[in-house]
């Protein structure tokens, strides 16, 4: 396979990332969107893309919150909208963390849309 090469961007075996202007990340805990879409994320970043994260929770029910403390107090660089040198702007839905099986398709579904519509995103990027 031949790598394509664009100018600021790493080389890609073959294929290109699609040419989004805005990409909506949606995610269920706030450290999905580094660990899991991160790399991805970032590439769409550098190449232009503006990228809007929504994510469901604040991830409360983590196992790592032993003490149970309020995590938006506690790690602002997962729960505090990310600098805007990033090119990443979040939207938190704020839904219950380890409840959102309980939550209707249809709302969970309606947040995307919605949000979709709202910055007219070409593509979705989730991690499930």
């Amino acid at each position: 396979m031949r790598a394509v090469m664009t100018e600021g961007a790493m080389p890609r075996p073959g294929r290109r990332l699609p040419a989004w202007r805005q990409a909506l990340v949606v995610v269920a805990h706030p450290d999905d969107e580094t660990f899991g879409l991160g790399a991805i994320a970032d590439r769409f970043t550098v190449g232009g893309t503006a990228v809007h994260v929504l994510c469901f929770t604040h991830g409360e029910a983590s196992t790592l919150n032993e003490n149970h403390a309020e995590l938006r107090g506690h790690a602002p660089g997962n729960s505090a909208r990310p600098p805007p040198s990033s090119g990443r702007h979040r939207d938190p839905a704020r839904l219950p963390d380890g409840h959102l099986a309980t939550v209707p398709p249809g709302e969970l579904s309606g947040h995307v849309t919605r949000l979709a519509a709202r910055h007219g995103a070409d593509g979705l990027l989730v991690f499930r």
